[in-house]
């Protein structure tokens, strides 16, 4: 198996465990097993992190917001990522579930740590074409078509969808 492909699927596999023990699991999921009480020594499992084990952008540039009376009030934090933290977007984990969140908040870039969705493939590729914000283009300042932030800009500008205020 390609080693590329090895860790996608570890991390597929930790990410779906992290969001288990964070209490996101489905509906009908088996609950997580007692602890064993064999031993007074146990000592307990711990719980893996279930936010970004990185901070994604080195710069926020700006936060989209939606007009007043949009039915959507979801916003977009738009930024620059390094190339390397651009390859560790793409090895996130798709969501579970439409609109799943980080089950705590996290750190996206100097100036905003707060609630977050987990990035669906379509926005890693900068695919914002659902949300009702309007995207500029930071270089040009006009805005992007369909809200699509071109793949030929990333890394150097990203979006990242965030809960309303």
């Amino acid at each position: 198996m390609h080693m590329r492909h090895a860790g996608l699927i570890l991390l597929l596999v930790f990410g779906i465990a992290a969001l288990w023990a964070c209490g996101s699991s489905s509906p009908g999921a088996p609950a997580p097993a007692a602890a064993s009480t064999a031993s007074a020594t146990a000592t307990p499992t711990p719980v893996p992190d279930c936010g970004l084990s990185f901070v994604p952008f080195e710069e926020i540039l700006y936060i989209a917001t939606p007009a007043a009376n949009a039915d959507i009030k979801d916003r977009v934090v738009v930024g620059r990522m390094t190339l390397a933290n651009g390859f560790r977007l793409f090895d996130l984990p798709e969501p579970a579930a439409t609109n799943e969140r980080f089950c705590r908040d996290v750190t996206l870039g100097p100036g905003y740590t707060g609630p977050a969705y987990v990035p669906t493939l379509a926005e890693k590729r900068g695919d914002f074409s659902r949300t009702r914000v309007v995207l500029i283009d930071p270089f040009t300042r006009a805005p992007f078509p369909n809200n699509i932030i071109p793949s030929s800009l990333s890394p150097s500008v990203i979006g990242w969808r965030i809960p309303p205020s």
